[in-house]
């Protein structure tokens, strides 16, 4: 074979692709000419061979034994014993691994979460400020209903959500109010039996707790809004389940029927 006389010409040969032969129309460079010439492929650093994930042999004749058997060059060992039943068996077997390997990884790489596809359907409307908290990974502020009327707020990150309004929060603080039924007992009234007079009655209480994932149907949200980095709600908003959004940059009204 002939030695490329000069390094720089070698390096200044076009891009070979895996898919098709050089573009220079030089046959000493294209992989696939009779007249293709190894030492200026190696010299050329940016030529790359048609298989690049193809494994590299380390001695001539490891080549010439895959050439064609009517090759000239072909060299095929008429002592060299063939592979047994169980080898076959064992290389169908390792091929059969790798290409459900390969399988497996294609189908990761085109997975995708179906949360993502959720909130890519999302393209205008109120929805959007849902979609963008979603991304961020940002706080918002959730104001929730009961049959009575407002229940209470709840703040945390918003990790799902869809077009009914169903949200996914984590890292949840909330605060709410349950209505109690209590013994209200009055002093007897004078000149009468003497018994002390016992009312039952409803009594609202104000409870916190704190709450590592919680699911919020979407028939019993009322607002949604996106809460500010290092603003916090006010306290008397809070228990009082306000709807006002002083510290809040966007909201989102989900209006119902029967709110109204």
């Amino acid at each position: 074979m002939a030695q490329p006389t000069n390094a720089a010409a070698a390096s200044s040969t076009l891009h070979s692709t895996p898919s098709e032969p050089s573009a220079t129309g030089d046959p000493a460079l294209d992989f696939f000419s009779p007249l293709f010439n190894p030492a200026r492929a190696l010299a050329a650093a940016a030529l790359h061979p048609p298989v690049p994930t193809a494994r590299p042999l380390d001695n001539v004749y490891k080549c010439r034994s895959m050439l064609p058997s009517d090759h000239p060059d072909a060299w095929n060992d008429p002592h060299r014993a063939g592979k047994s039943k169980e080898a076959q068996e064992a290389a169908q077997r390792e091929k059969s691994r790798l290409s459900y390997m390969h399988q497996q990884q294609e189908r990761q790489q085109r997975k995708t979460n179906p949360l993502d596809q959720i909130a890519e359907h999302v393209r205008a409307g109120p929805l959007l400020l849902l979609k963008r908290c979603y991304q961020q990974r940002s706080r918002v502020r959730v104001d929730t209903r009961h049959a009575r009327g407002v229940r209470g707020s709840m703040e945390g990150v918003l990790v799902a959500f869809d077009k009914h309004t169903n949200l996914v929060l984590r890292e949840v603080e909330e605060r709410y109010t349950v209505l109690l039924r209590v013994q209200r007992v009055k002093p007897p009234l004078p000149g009468g039996s003497g018994r002390e007079r016992v009312r039952w009655v409803r009594q609202q209480e104000h409870r916190r707790r704190q709450l590592r994932q919680v699911f919020v149907r979407g028939d019993s949200v009322v607002l949604v809004a996106a809460v500010q980095a290092g603003t916090a709600v006010p306290e008397q908003q809070r228990a009082g389940g306000s709807a006002a959004a002083a510290p809040l940059q966007a909201s989102v009204q989900v209006g119902r029927s029967s709110m109204a």
